[in-house]
């Protein structure tokens, strides 16, 4: 082959070495790796469907609910009494996937706080940080009253480009403190404080267990939880 020949032949390759090279970093710069991978991943929770446990058990706030109770939000003392049913029920741990930042009023705040201690089992929500930024800074923690007679989990979360949690910190600093995430201590796993996994959506989410909280209210408890 003459020198003019493999010449020719050797610019295709160069010319699709640069045409890769400038995809790859529209592609980069555009997120689109993100995005390929998030369709594989609902592509693969779509193939591996599945129910729930049924070890968890969701208590709503619903419409039922704000009827019978009142308008959001609640005062405390209502959470006093739903943990005071849930404990009665023989629940073996209960999460509050709410946070309790400041004073309210003394009376309800105090209710809650002694509902809590005589409990034994209730988890309190921290969100130090939530978004796409994994160095947000940390947000408030809750209010000492109540959080000195529960336990603490972390309820932050790491969104992708659509708004959605694909991300869960196994535990996050503060304080001093790695605290751990809501899911890993439901799952009653561990992890490294700052390493994250992804979320399975191959759940079902309706077929999770639930009550309305307004049965609770009327003195009534969802089977044994």
């Amino acid at each position: 082959m003459s020198k003019r020949q493999t010449a020719i032949a050797e610019q295709p390759s160069w010319k699709l070495l640069l045409w890769v090279a400038i995809a790859g970093l529209v592609f980069g710069l555009i997120g689109f790796g993100e995005i390929a991978e998030d369709w594989l991943r609902v592509a693969r929770n779509q193939l591996h469907r599945h129910k729930a446990s049924g070890d968890i058990v969701l208590v709503k706030i619903d419409d039922n609910s704000l009827h019978d109770v009142g308008r959001w939000p609640w005062p405390r003392s209502d959470f006093g009494r739903i943990t005071d049913v849930l404990t009665k029920a023989g629940a073996k741990r209960i999460f509050f996937d709410l946070t309790f930042y400041g004073p309210t009023n003394a009376t309800d705040d105090t209710a809650f706080a002694e509902a809590i201690k005589r409990s034994k089992r209730v988890y309190i929500a921290v969100r130090t940080r939530a978004g796409t930024d994994r160095e947000a800074p940390n947000g408030p923690s809750a209010l000492p009253e109540i959080a000195r007679y529960a336990h603490l989990g972390n309820i932050s979360a790491h969104y992708n480009y659509q708004n959605a949690i694909w991300e869960l910190p196994y535990a996050v600093p503060i304080g001093g403190v790695a605290l751990p995430s809501y899911a890993v201590l439901l799952a009653e796993r561990s992890g490294q404080a700052n390493g994250t996994f992804m979320v399975d959506y191959s759940i079902d989410p309706k077929s999770v267990p639930s009550v309305s909280a307004s049965r609770l209210f009327r003195g009534s408890s969802a089977a044994k939880m």
